[in-house]
């Protein structure tokens, strides 16, 4: 999952969620049932996103990583399908964390979706 990202975004993702305990230790910035409540309800499975993406009145971009192992080529199909105004992007070379692997070429694409849509 992480081998795609250069130290330095590394290094700021675990100091973004961890931190030292009092006890010299290293503890979770976030309660656990926070990190368990993202896996057990995340996007491609809550039931509750899918059966109201047709009520999406806005623009949407979904992004994901070409070497995802979560967010399939078919699933962003069939989420696109049920957007009114969905448009899926595949970034190529970049797998589960995109936005952190590639953040430049990910606020180019992204810049580029919202100057389609604002002008």
């Amino acid at each position: 999952v992480f081998s795609g990202l250069s130290d330095q975004v590394l290094r700021d993702y675990v100091e973004g969620l961890a931190g030292e305990d009092s006890e010299g230790g290293v503890r979770l910035k976030y309660p656990p049932a926070w990190e368990a409540r993202i896996y057990e309800t995340g996007g491609v499975a809550d039931r509750y996103i899918w059966r109201n993406l047709d009520k999406v009145p806005c623009p949407v971009l979904v992004i994901r990583g070409e070497n995802t192992y979560v967010l399939f080529d078919r699933v962003i199909k069939k989420m696109v399908g049920k957007l009114p105004k969905g448009k899926g992007y595949t970034m190529k070379g970049t797998g589960h964390l995109v936005t952190l692997e590639a953040p430049e070429e990910t606020s180019e694409v992204v810049k580029g979706f919202l100057r389609k849509y604002l002008n």
